[in-house]
């Protein structure tokens, strides 16, 4: 594992790759953009702020294996006081948020890096 920053935090990376000699262990420009647009959906959610007050991202995990458009290619695993917490990031064709179901939809823009 190594660490790398996200949205100016430190944070934990796990890569999971599709060919178990892929040697990788940063997220890629893409993947950094889709783990950095989930957790800033989730910040600016009154919901997430109100369940979950002050929670640091600590670990994310790409699954390389899954499209990117998969729901649970990124996990985001959220500390917060004593617990944690956990969503799941994916490329969507429009915004989603299912707060129950812990699933951030976010959609590229022309500014997004290339798959």
């Amino acid at each position: 594992m190594a660490t790398q920053q996200i949205n100016g935090l430190d944070v934990e990376v796990s890569i999971i790759p599709a060919d178990p000699k892929e040697l990788a262990n940063l997220l890629s420009a893409r993947e950094l953009w889709a783990v950095e647009a989930v957790d800033q959906t989730l910040r600016a959610n009154a919901q997430f702020q109100a369940s979950y007050p002050g929670a640091v991202l600590t670990k994310v995990e790409s699954m390389r294996a899954l499209s990117e458009n998969a729901k649970g290619r990124y996990y985001l695993r959220y500390k917060t006081g004593s617990s944690a917490t956990e969503f799941w990031g994916y490329i969507a064709p429009k915004p989603a948020f299912n707060f129950k179901r812990g699933l951030v939809g976010v959609v590229p823009d022309d500014k997004t890096p290339p798959a």
